[in-house]
């Protein structure tokens, strides 16, 4: 996915959001919990793809225009039939700080770490990334669409010779669950990070997540 490809969903999305509904109220904390149909594919001297259910915890805090926002997951992996390597587990942790620049959109930074650990040791990704998210309602007071994309403005590896870039993005809808402060989040995403010896590793997911997001005011509901 090319910074290119990003910037034309982000306009799709805001295109497609109603402007009457995108002037909407952020519920001031939210926590979920998340599974994800985890699958990574590597293209390094050999082919590998790996698989496994990953299971994840968000929790969001905001003040006015300022979110912030942290996840954790983890997984075991396990090697895909035609290929060699041996199984893996997975962690993956990030921190993004967010500023909503108008109603609907927001742009964010933070820290993003990533471990993929072996028996014979840990491959490890540091970055730094650059987020942009779009939000509307599709059906007023029920269904929500959400575009996340990220660019890393720095990455680096301990494995094929080091890192060089991250690109990625998430597309999904958040649901609301009548007469309760919960939300059902299903969403896609997809990263693809660059080694240095033109090798790559794209991480791809399905996401369904259990959100509460209407905790502390039950008249918050865009979340």
């Amino acid at each position: 996915m090319t910074l290119r490809r990003i910037l034309a969903i982000v306009a799709l999305a805001v295109a497609v959001a109603p402007a009457a509904v995108l002037a909407q109220q952020f519920s001031p904390f939210t926590i979920g919990a998340d599974f994800t149909d985890l699958s990574v594919t590597r293209d390094v001297a050999t082919a590998q793809l790996l698989r496994g259910p990953a299971l994840g915890a968000k929790a969001t805090v905001a003040f006015r225009r300022v979110e912030l926002e942290g996840r954790y997951a983890e997984a075991a992996l396990t090697p895909d039939a035609t290929t060699s390597t041996g199984a893996e587990d997975y962690v993956d942790a990030r921190i993004i700080a967010r500023v909503r620049v108008i109603p609907g959109l927001s742009l964010g930074a933070g820290p993003h770490l990533r471990a993929f650990i072996t028996p014979s040791g840990t491959a490890r990704w540091s970055r730094v990334e650059l987020h942009a998210r779009v939000e509307g309602e599709l059906i007023a007071g029920i269904a929500q669409l959400r575009v996340d994309t990220w660019y890393a403005a720095s990455a680096e590896s301990n494995v094929q010779g080091g890192g060089t870039g991250a690109v990625g993005g998430e597309a999904g809808m958040l649901i609301r669950i009548p007469r309760t402060p919960t939300s059902l989040l299903v969403s896609y995403s997809a990263d693809r990070a660059t080694f240095v010896n033109e090798g790559s590793e794209f991480v791809e997911g399905i996401r369904v997540a259990l959100v509460l997001d209407r905790i502390l005011s039950a008249g918050s509901g865009s979340r």
